[in-house]
Order: C-alpha cells, then structure tokens, then sequence
C-alpha cells in the first residue's frame, strides 16, 4: 500500500476514534441528565377542565404576549392530581415553538424534506388546516423561527429563508419572498433560526449586516443594512426616551436601529467563534444584557451613551441560545450547552454586579415565567416549576413527561403547557385548576 494511502486511512480511522468518544460521552452525559431529573409521571386520565372560556392570555409568536417570556397567567395549577396530558401529535422535526390565539396552535415542522405550517386545535390538538412547502431538513432538522400572529396574518420563516404570509383562519398564502435569495442574505451555517416582530405595518427580521423590514402587507422590502453573518436572535423592541427602537443581536454585535427606516443609532462589537449569538438580547431601561456559548461569556452594556459602556463582563453566563429574564435587579438563565447538558445550571445573577447570587444544576434547559413562577423545560423532558426569588432556588414541582430531546421553550397559554421535542412531538398538558 502506497504510504500516501496509509496516511489517509491513519488520518481517517483517529477522526472515526474522536467522533466515536464524541458521541460516548455525549450519549452519557445524555443519561446522566435523565437518571437526575426524575419527576412525577403526567396522568393521561385526570381530571380536564375543557371550558373554552378558560382565562389567561393567547401567546401570539416567540418569547409571548409581552416579547420577554412571561405571562401574566394565574390561576393554573402544578398540583400533580390535577395535571393531565390533553393530547400529542407529531407535526416533523424541528425547533419552532408554538403561537397560539382564539384556542387555535399555530406551529412549524419538517417531514421528508418539506416544511409544513399547522393550525390545530387547543383543546383536541385536531388538525384545522396545513399549509406545506419544500424545505430540505438541514443539520438538526427542522424550522428554528416561531409563527408570528397578527392581525389575522400568520407569518414563518424558513431555516432557508423564505418568508411566508398566510390567511390565519385558512392557510391560503398572501405572500411569500425568499429573503436569501432576493435580497442577497444567506442562511447562516445552521440556517435562519430568528422569528419575526411586527412594528406597526413592519415585519422586522434579524438577517444579514443589520437587519431587513419588509412591508407586513406586501411582502416589499422597505430597508435593509446590507447582507452579512446575521445572528439566530430574534429581533427584540424596546423603549428610549419615549421612542421605539429595535436591539439586534448580529452575528458579530448588538445593534439598535430606528424601526421606521432601519437607520443604525448603536453598535457593540460581540465576536464568538463560532459566530452564534442565539440567545436574546435582554433590554432593561438604558442597559442590555448579551450572552453567547464558546467561551465568551455575558456583558452588561450601558447604551446611553454612544458608543455604549461595558459595565461588566464576566464568564458567569454562557448561554448556547436559551434566553433570559429580570426582575428586582437580578437576571436569571442557563449557563449550559446542549452538548454536555449534565453540567448546565440555572443561575441569578445580580445585575449591579454580574456576580452569582445563586446556582442550580438542573442541566441544559429553557424556561418562561408566568406569573410569579418558573416553568422550566429541561432536555430530557423533566418540567420543573419554581418560585421566581432572588434568594435561592424555590422548587415547588418535578413533572416528567414523554422521554425525548426538548430545546424548544415551553408555552403557556389559557391554562394549557405546550411543549415541542426536536423529533416533533407536540404536547398538550392542562395545567387548569
């Protein structure tokens, strides 16, 4: 054998050796989280509350009602007699995570190389209609956006980015645009993974150098900052001095632009290495709070001032693309991956200093608050619900649902748990008193 074809075939064989340790400790690390998140199994057979006029708040597109993961939601239960599992359906892979408005579930998954749009039933989780598209499935299949609902128009973007506008009530199309192609703004290496934001008649969306508004009605492109690495954010609105802005969290930076003509106010450079901003940027007044995964850490930066402050930086939080939440001073969230999810914890950091006030090791998870409570979906299918405080970590339940590799957020809406795994399966439990 020539000596030029040994070397090959040596070089092959240690890439096969480190993909197979790769994928042991993975694979261990996987049932390591499983054995430690136990809960209380989810009863098909308890006792169902199915008043249509249940209260609560719908959960129109990513991150809620409010744009930030919380509901104002009370009156749901975590009592484990009372818990039920309504129904489960498989809608494809993926990692888009639910809208829901007037009892019906819009959401998002790809099957045999299509992307489909469903509208299902709250309560029965029935199908009302479909809308499919061809879409190959990618590295870890599936779409990553959430439907937006507004104003009788759904809108969903693909992990290629082609945007789609649909009739709410009946699937019909009212416009579609392939954002990649058209306006010169490639997926990124894993695909376009951020959801879209309304602004008065504006559909905002984190693509390319700094962003691109189409017009909601149309389809039109209205401005854009040029192409460019786009971040996997979403677009997130926020308030200053009585004027609206958008912060997005690009490839290589957050920036803040006028949402009517997309004109760049901020910038602070953010390089990860990979480029994978994901998580959410978390406005609070006149600061913002930035994490990434690959060893770069979290800052809290003072946009006040132009260009913005760094008041800490620290390694305190890493988050893959789990965003996060504040209340009264601290900032709670993941410092976790989901390729090593056993050494992930829940933390709350104070956000005068960026030092840790409190740790939990529950794993690689996501989380929304509503009301005064966590509801935290970690990987494996373990929820677990905790008072929102400061102090420590207050757990009240540990419920354990279907076994499979949840990284979608969960969502709450007019009593009922809505949960997502990667491989597709939807799942609808009540949590109505």
């Amino acid at each position: 054998m020539k000596k030029p074809v040994k070397i090959l075939l040596t070089i092959l064989a240690c890439l096969g050796g480190i993909m197979l340790i790769i994928g042991v400790i993975v694979g261990i690390n996987q049932l390591i989280v499983m054995a430690n998140e136990q809960g209380a199994a989810i009863s098909d057979e308890g006792q169902i509350n199915v008043n249509n006029s249940y209260p609560g708040e719908d959960w129109p597109g990513w991150r809620g009602p409010h744009g930030d993961g919380t509901t104002t939601e009370s009156g749901w239960t975590y009592d484990t007699t009372v818990i039920s599992r309504l129904w489960e359906k498989n809608i494809g892979k993926g990692y888009s995570s639910p809208a829901v408005v007037d009892g019906k579930v819009y959401i998002s998954g790809n099957s045999k190389k299509e992307d489909s749009i469903y509208c299902l039933d709250l309560l029965t989780g029935t199908e009302v209609w479909s809308f499919s598209y061809k879409c190959s499935p990618g590295e870890y299949a599936g779409p990553r956006s959430s439907p937006l609902f507004h104003e009788g128009f759904l809108y969903s973007i693909s992990r290629d980015g082609a945007v789609y506008c649909l009739d709410a009530d009946n699937g019909t199309v009212i416009w579609s645009v392939l954002v990649a192609d058209t306006f010169s703004m490639p997926p990124h290496k894993w695909g376009y993974a951020c959801s879209p934001v309304i602004y008065k008649n504006l559909l905002i969306i984190n693509a390319g150098k700094g962003g691109i508004a189409l017009d909601a009605k149309t389809g039109k492109m209205v401005w854009q900052n040029g192409g460019g690495d786009g971040g996997y954010s979403s677009p997130v609105i926020y308030t200053h001095n009585e004027e609206t802005f958008i912060a997005l969290f690009t490839g290589s930076s957050l920036i803040s632009v006028i949402p009517e003509n997309g004109a760049i106010q901020w910038e602070y450079p953010w390089d990860t290495d990979p480029a994978v901003n994901a998580a959410d940027p978390l406005i609070i007044g006149t600061k913002a709070f930035i994490s990434s995964f690959y060893g770069k850490g979290c800052a809290l930066i003072d946009f006040s001032q132009n260009p913005p402050e760094t008041l800490w930086k620290n390694n305190n939080m890493s988050s893959h693309f789990s965003s996060f939440y504040q209340r009264d001073g601290f900032i709670y969230g993941f410092d976790a991956t989901p390729v090593l999810p056993f050494t992930g914890e829940f933390r709350c950091l104070s956000l005068e200093t960026g030092k840790v006030v409190w740790q939990e090791k529950l794993g690689f998870g996501s989380f929304i608050v509503a009301n005064t409570y966590f509801i935290i979906l970690l990987q494996p299918g373990t929820i677990k619900i905790a008072e929102v405080d400061h102090k420590k970590y207050s757990e009240v339940a540990s419920l354990t649902i279907k076994r499979g590799v949840f990284w979608t957020s969960p969502v709450l809406s007019h009593g009922i748990l809505l949960l997502r795994s990667s491989g597709g399966d939807v799942t609808a439990i009540s949590l109505r008193s």
